[in-house]
């Protein structure tokens, strides 16, 4: 009988791993096809790229995650998003990143921006 020993850290043969990475490719692919089938508004490319991130994301591609949010971040109402790229910062161990990002949530807050980022309809 073997025992199986649980970390902190996944190890990449784990079958649990090995579904969320197929998971994470299978949603991927949904979200490229959708894409190729050509995005009529604006609205439909940040919709999205904002249900890709959050994918990763909840898949624990940190890095992923945030290369999306910070597209997003660049777009239409842009700075509305800090708060989600400072947790992908904070995920990875990017604390100094982390706390710019949630600075600048707290000021855009503050302004009245921090509802996160909107697809323009």
């Amino acid at each position: 009988m073997r025992t199986i020993k649980r970390s902190a850290t996944a190890d990449i043969s784990d079958p649990g791993v090995e579904m969320l990475r197929s998971i994470s490719l299978i949603l991927s692919l949904l979200v490229l096809t959708a894409a190729a089938r050509g995005a009529d508004k604006p609205a439909d490319h940040l919709t999205a790229t904002l249900r890709e991130a959050e994918a990763e994301y909840n898949l624990g591609q940190f890095r992923a995650a945030l290369e999306n949010f910070e597209t997003l971040c660049r777009g239409p109402g842009g700075g509305r998003c800090s708060s989600t790229s400072a947790q992908c910062h904070r995920q990875l161990g990017e604390l100094k990143d982390a706390e710019i990002g949630y600075r600048s949530y707290l000021r855009l807050e503050g302004q009245g921006a921090a509802a996160g980022p909107r697809p323009e309809s």
